[in-house]
Parts: C-alpha cells; sequence; structure tokens
C-alpha cells in the first residue's frame, strides 16, 4: 500500500492505514489525496473503505456501510 505525495502533506502508509496530515485544505476547495494498493477478491467485488477527515472544526467519519451494498460485500 503507498500513500501517494500531496503538497503540503505528510503522507504514510501502515500495514492498515493510509494518512496524510500536516497540510490545510481550505473551505470551499478540493483536494484529491491518491493511494495505490494491491487487493485479494474478485473484480468487481465492492471494497469498503471507512474514512475519518479530521478539520479545524472537528471531526467528520465516513465509516458507515451503505444500505445499497451488495449482501455478499455486509457478510
Amino acid at each position: 500500500m503507498q500513500a501517494q505525495s500531496v503538497d503540503g502533506f505528510n503522507s504514510n502508509a501502515g500495514n492498515a492505514e493510509l494518512s496524510w496530515t500536516g497540510g490545510n485544505v481550505p473551505d470551499n476547495q478540493q483536494a484529491s489525496f491518491t493511494a495505490s494498493m494491491v487487493l485479494e477478491g474478485t473484480a468487481g467485488q465492492t471494497v469498503f473503505f471507512p474514512t475519518i477527515q479530521t478539520c479545524v472544526s472537528g471531526e467528520e467519519a465516513w465509516v458507515e456501510l451503505i444500505a445499497s451494498a451488495p449482501q455478499s460485500f455486509l457478510g
């Protein structure tokens, strides 16, 4: 697993976690954070990638499974 570099951020890839720290994305702006990895499974299988976004005003955890996920994915 590899976290791609983003200007102004420190990227890190561990065994089960990716992080980009130290930078800032201004309000009403977008930024892209790219990672590459090799995944096991079947082509076309849904991958759950929980994400926690930390902001000046707090934290947003994007970790819930969506209701439309295939039953085989939900276990």
